[in-house]
């Protein structure tokens, strides 16, 4: 995930510098921050989760995404299975990658647009019975829950080492090997 984020955060920045020669355009690539990191965020998920393909921070670690719904029923004699081996059909379904997708990019980018307009528009200082100011606080609630659900995730996470994010938890998708002989080149 660290990796995917660099280059996530490289390629805004390459976006930034053209933008940043064009000084017309500054106001507007202000307020479109939201969307230029959702885009950017829909062509990583594009060309890597979509076509059912490792992100390249994955690639570089040799990961890619197993379906544990399929995988964890799977034993021959009584015994299961080893974790690194690769079975067919194992491989995340059509929904698991949509929904990972808009777990990724639609969520993060509705919930990023929100809060700029809210923080913007100054919800938090409007009446309360204004349904803009109980937007905001349940902005607020829901950032608490989710972060307090990732905390508890990573410490689930470091306990067994399953699932790594709170979404992978959710859909039900595992980062494993995909070559069993493979090192990491990172």
């Amino acid at each position: 995930q660290l990796l995917d984020d660099e280059l996530q955060t490289l390629i805004k920045s390459q976006l930034d510098n053209v933008f940043k020669h064009l000084p017309q355009y500054s106001g507007l690539v202000a307020r479109i921050q939201p969307e230029i990191k959702a885009f950017v965020r829909f062509l990583l998920w594009t060309f890597s989760h979509r076509n059912n393909t490792a992100s390249p921070g994955n690639a570089l670690q040799n990961l890619r995404y197993r379906n544990e719904l399929k995988y964890s029923n799977v034993s021959v004699g009584g015994k299961y299975l080893p974790m690194l081996l690769k079975i067919h059909g194992d491989e995340p379904t059509r929904l698991q990658r949509v929904l990972h997708g808009v777990g990724t990019v639609l969520i993060p980018y509705a919930f990023d647009r929100i809060q700029n307009r809210a923080m913007i528009s100054q919800w938090s200082s409007l009446p309360e019975d204004d349904y803009r100011y109980i937007v905001n606080k349940w902005l607020d609630t829901l950032e608490k829950i989710w972060s307090a659900a990732q905390v508890l995730n990573l410490f689930v996470f470091l306990y067994n080492g399953k699932y790594r994010s709170v979404l992978d938890r959710i859909l039900f998708l595992r980062l494993v090997y995909d070559k069993a002989e493979g090192g990491r080149n990172v």
